[in-house]
């Protein structure tokens, strides 16, 4: 919206404290003042502070904004793995220091500058001119004055001249930017010795190294918590079962809902399809080839119409492969399932008639209507049944949350599932589920992450109940055990296969090792290296250093290593590339395919800028690093 927006998308200064600011500013309070301010905060810049109601009315809407994001509820866990709070404390001392600094150096709007910063917001704009009643509608939209929104915005511009002050000095070669280009585009030829691992055997196996291998790893072997339990689960299908409909009932709602019981018209009609060619856009005519289609249409049209067998001409001319082979026959079909235009003539025509070409997506159809019935109701007895089970899920879907109250009214008492399940009213099935992880679900159930962290939350002799989905679950925990570390011989067969899968890889590792030790001291010995190693060396096809993935190779960050390593002065990559089907490779660089600047200048342009962009962020952010060593910063532990 603000200027500094507007020429500074890509600096740090809105990738977090900018964005949303102002709708903060709204909604909570001013800037933080300095001696007046309140004592309560979270952080102060050479006796300025930020305060807690600020800080929380920023956080807040950041956090209304990860709720936008995640459609209502943020993933468990995602704001901690981001430090949001941490990195909004620095964001907000940082904005602080600019405008310190901003005005230290002597910086300031005049009134010609902020008129100038408000008319030139398109945002207030109408054909390109300034509109005064459309800038107090976004005021009064986002609850501002003219006067705070005003002084928000003499912060705003004070900020760009500080930024365009520091920064407009920074330049870039332009050639060394040709480089880049080049560096990224070369094409690398590149030759591979894969390593695979050897299977090893159990009798390979010491048995010291093995216990060694499983004390380092018997975490990884750790058996879950498991609970056993008791528990019934019913939905209102299953309370619908039973429930009584009336003929007179089913009768009523079949005699005041005639459309769900009424078949539609249908048509049944045979096609002669003429498509149009592959290339074809028929959403951009070609007024030749269209006409150059529709005359062929016409000269088939004239046949059938002249005497001419309808099923042998379409079997004949047709294109349509799903229905030439049947003389076109395209079956029954009711409104709403073809083509509109399709459509719009076909149920115009009587039985035996044939359309003039329609013009579709596809081509041009020539349609005969070999049969039509008439829109009828059906016979209340074929649909009997159907009205029953729909009435019955009605009345059940309205008592569900009745019967399910009541159930576990009495389950709570008593915590007692088979009581209460036995009753009359009831009648639910009692199941039993033994030895389940917070993985595993329960069966017949799911594996909902809520109804398994309530489970795991009961004590033994404890009951709960969960909604997943249509169905209700009633669940008691008879017995929980702990997650334990195993001993050896309760997992020795998966520990056995694991160490064994170690030592093969340990062993390709080694020996890729191996090959490029023996080829640094001889560089020019490649094919003598690879035949002493029992190897062949295979080329790949040539890629960019800034490939993402590499066939046979993978993807990964060593690769993004070995790409950016790999010079004509340095061919070998020292170091054995992981396979993602396991294995190593060893690498080297056999030529370069250089790649030719002409005909790419607005790459060459777009890179430039972004070279720019990334050299003023590092000298910004040098510039505040500096700032913030002879500045005194306090950080309170509110925060964290």
């Amino acid at each position: 919206m603000l200027d500094l927006m507007r020429r500074h998308a890509r600096s740090w200064l809105i990738k977090f404290a900018l964005v949303g600011i102002i709708v903060v500013f709204v909604l909570y309070f001013g800037w933080p003042g300095g001696d007046d301010a309140p004592r309560n905060y979270v952080a102060k810049v050479n006796g300025a502070v930020i305060t807690d109601d600020y800080f929380n009315g920023i956080y807040q809407n950041k956090l209304a904004e990860f709720r936008r994001r995640f459609g209502g509820a943020i993933p468990p866990g995602f704001l901690e793995g981001l430090n949001i709070k941490k990195k909004l404390v620095t964001e907000l001392v940082n904005r602080q220091l600019l405008l310190q600094e901003a005005r230290r150096l002597g910086l300031v709007v005049t009134n010609e500058d902020l008129q100038a910063g408000i008319a030139g917001n398109p945002a207030f704009q109408r054909n390109g001119i300034f509109d005064n009643y459309t800038y107090e509608a976004f005021l009064r939209e986002v609850s501002l004055t003219p006067t705070f929104y005003e002084l928000l915005l003499r912060e705003e511009l004070l900020e760009d001249q500080l930024v365009r002050l520091l920064t407009d000095g920074v330049k870039i070669d332009f050639e060394q930017v040709r480089k880049l280009w080049a560096f990224q585009n070369d094409q690398l030829v590149l030759s591979v010795l894969l390593v695979k691992p050897e299977e090893k055997k159990e009798a390979d196996v010491d048995p010291k190294a093995l216990e060694g291998y499983f004390a380092e790893n018997r975490k990884k072997y750790q058996f879950p918590a498991i609970v056993d339990l008791e528990y019934v689960v019913f939905s209102w299908r299953d309370i619908a079962k039973g429930l009584p409909v009336s003929d007179e009932e089913a009768q009523d709602y079949y005699a005041n809902h005639p459309d769900e019981f009424t078949t539609k018209e249908r048509v049944r009609a045979r096609q002669i399809l003429l498509k149009w060619p592959e290339e074809f856009d028929p959403t951009k005519p070609d007024e030749e080839r269209v006409e150059g289609l529709k005359k062929k249409a016409a000269e088939i049209l004239a046949r059938v119409r002249g005497g001419e067998d309808f099923e042998k001409v379409a079997a004949a001319e047709s294109q349509d492969e799903a229905t030439k082979g049947k003389g076109g026959d395209l079956g029954f079909f009711s409104k709403g399932t073809v083509e509109p235009a399709i459509e719009a003539a076909v149920f115009k025509l009587e039985k035996g008639q044939v359309s003039e070409p329609i013009m579709t997506k596809l081509g041009f159809h020539i349609i005969r209507v070999e049969e039509k019935k008439p829109e009828e109701p059906i016979a209340f007895e074929l649909v009997k049944d159907k009205i029953v089970d729909l009435l019955q899920g009605e009345m059940a879907r309205a008592m569900v949350v009745n019967v399910s109250d009541a159930f576990f009214e009495k389950v709570w008492k008593t915590l007692d599932l088979r009581g209460p399940a036995q009753e009359e009213e009831f009648r639910f099935e009692v199941k039993t589920a033994q030895s389940l992880s917070k993985t595993s679900g329960i069966p017949d159930v799911g594996k909902g992450s809520k109804l398994m962290e309530e489970v795991f939350d009961l004590e033994p002799g404890q009951v709960a109940r969960v909604k997943e989905g249509d169905n209700y679950v009633f669940v008691k925990l008879l017995n929980k055990k702990p997650e334990r570390l195993p001993e050896l011989a309760e997992v020795r067969q998966a520990v056995v296969r694991d160490f064994l899968s170690q030592l093969a890889v340990d062993s390709a590792r080694r020996k890729a090792l191996d090959i490029i030790a023996t080829l640094k001291k001889n560089l020019e010995d490649w094919e003598k290296t690879a035949q002493q190693f029992g190897l062949s060396w295979e080329r790949l096809m040539p890629v960019t250093r800034m490939a993402p993935f590499v066939p046979k190779l993978g993807k990964g960050r060593e690769l993004s290593e070995m790409l950016t390593a790999l010079s004509t002065s340095e061919p070998l990559f020292l170091t054995p590339l992981p396979l993602t089907e396991g294995g190593f490779a060893v690498v080297r660089l056999t030529g370069i395919e250089k790649a030719d600047p002409a005909g790419h200048e607005a790459e060459i342009e777009d890179l430039a800028k972004k070279v720019e962009s990334f050299r003023r962020g590092e000298f910004l952010d040098g510039w505040l690093r500096g700032l913030k060593a002879k500045a005194d910063i306090e950080i309170t532990e509110r925060a964290e």
